[in-house]
């Protein structure tokens, strides 16, 4: 699945009330899916790989051993995440 163009307020609006899905998480992984938003349900680590933007532009490729304190969300371009410890729900995009 590709991601959206977020520069349309519909796919961006979408995406952060979970329209195109999403995944809960705690102690497990998920690969081959894209992610947009990472929100810690409860204090969490977890690691991740990061995917260039649409311009193929990339700053950090991955999160490793990541914390994440309840109620925080991470916005970007995630895939294959493993929660270590926690509880996450990865919205999809």
């Amino acid at each position: 699945m590709e991601h959206k163009n977020y520069f349309y307020n519909a796919n961006s609006n979408s995406a952060s009330f979970g329209q195109f899905g999403l995944r809960v998480l705690n102690g497990s992984s998920i690969a081959d899916e894209k992610f947009v938003i990472i929100e810690a349900d409860v204090d969490s680590v977890f690691s991740c790989d990061i995917l260039p933007n649409e311009s193929g532009e990339i700053g950090d490729t991955k999160f490793t051993n990541f914390t994440l304190e309840k109620g925080r969300m991470k916005y970007g371009r995630f895939t294959n995440i493993v929660v270590t410890s926690g509880q996450v729900t990865a919205y999809k995009g």
